[in-house]
């Protein structure tokens, strides 16, 4: 088994390589599948994705994989659909091709619309929101990260996939019936998870924000529990009362994030009510399920938790309980590879109610390790393994060895495609990384950064991974590695004299901030520049025969300068000078911002921040700012 998950490691790593090849073609598609009307009121976006899964297991299957083969493939082909109309209307579908939603449920291969919805913002900021149609359950924390280039695991966690001994179809016929359970294999066209995967479910929601918490509450056609073929209104799926689930969120920094939920409906299907004790109704019998989730992001490392209990009212039965959490953890060791590992106990246990007792039925624990690539082609690789166990009797071990070639097409115009899959740091944390570096610095304390040995370079990953974007002057006494105390691969550096924006410093910028997800742009001046002293000396004497490659530089600057000009500061050449610098500076961040519709969008929607810095020669200081034309700081 050994042998074979080295395989893998080494076909993932392979498919990743020729992924890259690609990128040209890929590119090219993007910007054909993508459409904006010229006032701005209609946006259109197509993005495709195509995976395939390579299972190799121990039989009997385990989770949601419907095969009873040693190996299994499992293809598929997903298209999504987004199309905007002004900011407050987005339709958005999501539509697969494949063996089933759950691997091998369909063999011989099916189409569906997994998600259909139409979102309306009802306020300007999009505070509050109103979602209706077929779409994923606001329910815990993994739900939001289900998709293939955000789960670290690429299977489910046990919560979502592995079936208990519940059965939505039939009721149990006593209690001895029942309790045999725990001595047969899973069945898993029987029975059902406490949450099925994603749960796209059809109803309406309401969304509301605020700085740091977020809140869902979602009214749907069927239980958290339910299967995927009920899920659709249209299609029959509406035999119960609705559910109803919650979901609130308090995010107190950029890496902390801290969840509750709270669902509650009717679980059992239309069949299961000729096995139903007489005068009892499918909506009699509920799923009552709670949860809380965490998450902490920091650099690298990404950590999520999360711990559901669920309740089932059971026919003849009483009510039956389970508990069930994990623990997953993905360290982005370089651009291009990612290593996750993940703990998740289940403990099932039969509440009598009339007895007041508590008799458990059976507990299982399942870790796993996994090992990913993703390169900027959007191709991604993953092996884990898994090791699942029952007590007791029922203990078992398998080892299930997963391969996925993952390529994805996506033309939102920001260029996020390029980066998903991929932990991108935040504008707020790179902004604290440059300030807590340059502290070090000018305090000349010795820093955290990797010197640039030959081991240090022999580690860096084929693609870098930076950051920041710093647009700073080419003074060779500003440079920007030192006075941040950042090491190899840490920063995106674009230096030109009086640190200009010009087409080919914007397109540069466009470029990290696309490619690489890099969320922190800061122009930055200096105290004493050069090319400020060289404007102003040309606004007061022309020179004759100036170069005009020198001119062009100039030209750039002298418009935030000969405003100066014409104030009172042009009596104090020192005064003028600090005041040319942070103007220089304002109009190069306002050049940025306004300047590129790349960069608008990614301000936009996607995080992207812009700001102005100015570096003291005389102290070693960088002192940032926020807008333009701020006055200079006291000496």
């Amino acid at each position: 088994m050994l042998t074979l998950h080295a395989l893998l490691v080494a076909t993932c790593l392979m498919c990743a390589a020729r992924a890259a090849l690609a990128q040209d073609v890929l590119d090219g598609i993007d910007r054909k599948l993508a459409y904006a009307s010229s006032d701005g009121t209609w946006v259109v976006d197509l993005s495709l994705m195509s995976d395939v899964t390579f299972y190799a297991q121990d039989a009997p299957a385990q989770g949601l994989l419907f095969s009873d083969n040693d190996e299994y493939v499992a293809p598929r082909v997903a298209a999504f659909l987004d199309v905007g109309y002004h900011e407050w209307l987005v339709l958005h579908a999501q539509v697969a091709a494949d063996r089933g939603f759950d691997p091998g449920e369909a063999s011989g291969g099916d189409a569906r619309i997994d998600e259909l919805f139409v979102d309306a913002h009802l306020t300007d900021a999009g505070r509050l929101s109103l979602r209706v149609g077929k779409f994923a359950s606001s329910f815990g924390g993994w739900i939001a990260r289900h998709l293939a280039w955000d789960n670290p695991m690429i299977t489910a966690p046990l919560i979502y996939e592995d079936v208990l001994p519940m059965t939505d179809r039939t009721a149990p016929l006593n209690d001895a019936a029942f309790a045999s359970r725990r001595n047969t294999i899973d069945k898993q066209r029987d029975w059902v998870p406490i949450v099925w995967g994603p749960s796209y479910t059809s109803g309406a929601s309401l969304s509301g924000s605020t700085d740091t918490v977020d809140a869902t509450l979602e009214v749907k056609n069927a239980a958290l529990s339910s299967r995927p073929e009920t899920w659709d209104v249209f299609a029959g799926g509406y035999e119960t009362d609705p559910s109803v689930t919650g979901h609130v969120r308090w995010h107190p920094s950029e890496e902390w994030g801290f969840g509750g939920s709270a669902s509650r409906g009717p679980y059992l299907q239309d069949d299961a009510k000729p096995t139903l004790p007489v005068g009892k109704h499918i909506d009699d019998y509920d799923q009552t399920t709670f949860g809380v989730d965490a998450s902490y992001e920091h650099r690298r490392l990404q950590l999520w938790a999360e711990l559901v209990h669920a309740k089932f009212d059971t026919p003849v039965v009483g009510d039956v309980e389970a508990l069930s959490g994990f623990i997953e953890a993905r360290y982005k060791a370089t651009a291009q590879v990612w290593v996750g590992a993940a703990l998740e106990p289940v403990v099932v246990r039969r509440c009598a109610r009339h007895r007041r007792i508590v008799e458990s039925r059976y507990a299982k624990t399942r870790s796993g390790a996994g090992l990913s690539t993703h390169c900027p082609s959007r191709s991604k690789g993953a092996v884990q393994s898994f090791g699942p166990g029952r007590a007791g009797d029922r203990r078992r071990t398998s080892v299930r060895g997963t391969v996925r070639a993952l390529v994805i097409v996506d033309c939102c115009s920001s260029g996020s495609y390029l980066y998903r899959g991929t932990y991108m740091v935040s504008a707020q944390e790179a902004l604290e990384r440059l300030r807590e570096g340059n502290r070090r610095f000018a305090a000349n304390i010795e820093g955290g950064t990797v010197p640039a040995t030959h081991p240090r370079r022999d580690a860096l990953p084929a693609d870098q991974m930076p950051f920041a974007i710093i647009l700073g002057c080419s003074d060779a006494r500003v440079p920007a590695e030192i006075v941040f105390d950042q090491g190899l691969g840490d920063l995106f550096v674009i230096r030109v004299a009086g640190n200009i924006v010009a087409p080919s410093q914007v397109g540069s910028v466009e470029f990290a901030a696309s490619r690489f997800g890099t969320r922190l742009v800061v122009v930055l001046g200096h105290s004493q520049c050069g090319a400020i002293l060289a404007t102003l000396e040309e606004l007061q004497q022309p020179a004759e025969n100036q170069s005009k490659n020198l001119s062009s530089i100039v030209d750039r600057i002298r418009p935030s300068v000969e405003v100066l000009m014409r104030t009172e500061l042009r009596n104090d050449l020192n005064v003028l000078v600090k005041h040319a610098v942070r103007a220089n500076v304002g109009a190069s961040v306002d050049h940025l911002r306004h300047g590129s519709e790349i960069l608008e969008q990614l301000i936009r929607n996607e995080g992207l921040r812009v700001v102005g810095a100015e570096y003291s020669l005389e102290t070693g200081v960088v002192e940032f700012f926020d807008y333009v034309n701020a006055p200079p700081r006291k000496q």
